[in-house]
């Protein structure tokens, strides 16, 4: 199967398993949600891309990385219990500091009959991936450096036109014993500084936090007003929005058209999750060092950030 990314250019999947799982119903479905968590129409920043593309990307990254074909299978999976409005139903559901909401819902997808059929087909047990902890390239906690964190950071700076440091940053990264690294410190400063930017100007602004806000109080209204119901949000963004907008519910209507047309109060002391980096690079002597124990510039920076985000 060929398939044309923003990020890899054009690639051929030649393994038949990854085949089958990006035509199931459960990976199509993720074209019709958005990676931002908001659809364009409701969101300050515009032309996103879906969880559809990020899962593609996550497993052309790990192919790229010579990772086992084990691991391409969970990272073209590990998106697959993402709702209708990804992280927003973390403000409804679960925690909007962890953002985890996914995660404990994720086996129930993985256990379901097509996706479990076609894993057991190709020799695979479905519980062998309920842990994506298990996979080292694909997952790892705050802050180090993993598949699905780099993909979608660079997903970004690529449709910001940042075609010259996606390239660079690509090139530095490197995977040893199934974790990944950073070639030398220079690509380190340049890829955390970049990321944590990311974090502050985007994924934690102002304007993300209380969209969020207004969106999730919108779900919360409509769930409780029986206008939706959970079998709704494990559709796509666009059928949910037209049943909120046909609602006809005029607290509803009036938080969309805030969104709509960025009309709201800023709350200043919204939280969210924080995102960060401090990765692991190797010096010169091919020593493994962290970042923020080596450049005190840095360890200053990081410092503020954490600290913004906590207040």
């Amino acid at each position: 199967m060929l398939v044309y990314d923003p990020l890899y250019g054009e690639q051929r999947i030649t393994d038949h398993i990854l085949v089958d799982i990006m035509h199931t119903k459960a990976m199509q479905r993720l074209k019709g949600v958005a990676q931002f968590g908001m659809p364009d129409e409701w969101y300050h920043i515009k032309g996103g891309f879906s969880r559809y593309e990020h899962s593609i990307g996550v497993m052309l990254l790990l192919d790229r990385l010579n990772s086992s074909l084990k691991e391409r299978v969970a990272g073209l999976l590990h998106d697959v219990s993402h709702t209708a409005f990804s992280h927003v139903v973390d403000w409804v559901y679960g925690s909007e500091a962890e953002e985890d909401f996914q995660d404990r819902i994720f086996s129930k997808f993985i256990d379901s009959p097509v996706i479990r059929n076609i894993l057991k087909m190709y020799g695979y047990d479905s519980a062998d991936f309920h842990d994506l902890r298990r996979f080292t390239l694909l997952e790892q906690e705050l802050p180090e450096l993993c598949a699905d964190r780099m993909d979608y950071f660079l997903r970004e700076l690529k449709m910001m036109g940042r075609d010259v440091e996606v390239e660079q940053f690509l090139h530095a990264l490197v995977n040893v014993d199934r974790r990944m690294y950073v070639r030398d410190e220079k690509s380190a400063i340049a890829i955390a500084k970049a990321f944590n930017k990311m974090q502050k100007d985007h994924w934690g602004s102002l304007q993300a936090r209380n969209r969020y806000r207004i969106l999730a109080d919108i779900l919360i209204l409509a769930k409780d007003e029986n206008i939706i119901n959970f079998d709704d949000l494990l559709t796509e963004d666009r059928l949910v929005m037209e049943k909120l907008r046909n609602s006809k519910n005029k607290e509803i209507l009036a938080g969309i058209k805030k969104l709509e047309n960025g009309k709201f109060e800023i709350d200043e002391n919204l939280g969210k999750k924080l995102r960060y980096l401090d990765p692991l690079y190797f010096t010169e002597r091919r020593i493994i060092k962290r970042l923020s124990l080596t450049n005190f510039e840095f360890a200053e920076e990081l410092d503020k950030l954490k600290n913004e985000n906590s207040e």
